[in-house]
């Protein structure tokens, strides 16, 4: 059963399936829009020919036959339900806005605040696009490491000493003596706390060796370098 608005939305208002039924099914269907309608009927033998479907004593309420207020009906749902707002249907409460439509309408998912992405990486870590983390070390350090080579993008220009690194969100230079101490002085990525402990993967590329220092990883000599 479906109403039919003036812009012409069909919205179903009910609906069943059976697999065999001999006899008569009776329904009550409440019927409101908040413009003129009108109501249309469908049924679908499926893919038996043998079936017939017949509809019988359709009735109206006066209300709903001169287009006057309906009395208010009983929530046909519980209280720690959902009740589908364009069809006879109740889910739990909980699949409210859960990001799946749990209504055959849909309607448990309108009006939801947006849903955050869930985040996949560290603070010290930065999330690639396809989902990938990579330590945050290995921004903006000429090499793309992402897929998209988005940890290459939007990077300062401006180059910083030896041992020292360039902090995309005060666009200065973390000296190096602040480099692993245990505090956090770039808030980009945490940047200057990255990797204190460990030789990221690829790294040293070309035959280069990578050594973990006091501020952190470092190459082992001047002219093997993390290039592609």
């Amino acid at each position: 059963v479906y109403i039919i608005e003036e812009s012409g939305l069909n919205i179903l208002m009910w609906s069943m399936m059976q697999n065999k039924n001999t006899g008569w099914t009776y329904a009550h269907v409440p019927l409101s829009s908040n413009s003129p309608f009108k109501v249309a009927f469908e049924a679908d033998l499926g893919e038996k020919e043998d079936i017939f479907i017949a509809l019988d004593d359709i009735t109206f309420t006066p209300e709903c036959a001169s287009g006057g207020p309906t009395l208010p009906q009983p929530s046909l749902c519980e209280e720690d339900q959902f009740a589908c707002i364009y069809t006879v249907q109740c889910v739990p409460a909980s699949e409210k806005c859960d990001g799946k439509e749990d209504c055959i309408d849909g309607s448990d998912e309108i009006d939801c605040s947006p849903r955050p992405s869930p985040q996949l990486c560290s603070n010290a870590e930065f999330q690639c696009s396809e989902s990938q983390c990579i330590p945050s070390l290995l921004l903006c350090d000429g090499v793309a490491d992402c897929y998209f080579n988005e940890d290459e993008s939007s990077c300062a220009n401006q180059s910083c000493s030896s041992g020292a690194l360039m902090c995309n969100s005060s666009g200065s230079c973390t000296p190096a003596h602040q480099r692993c101490d245990g505090v956090t002085h770039c808030e980009h990525f945490q940047l200057d706390e990255s990797s204190c402990s460990e030789c990221p993967i690829h790294y040293c590329r070309n035959g280069g060796t990578c050594v973990v220092e006091k501020i952190g990883p470092s190459f082992s000599s001047s002219d093997d370098a993390k290039l592609p």
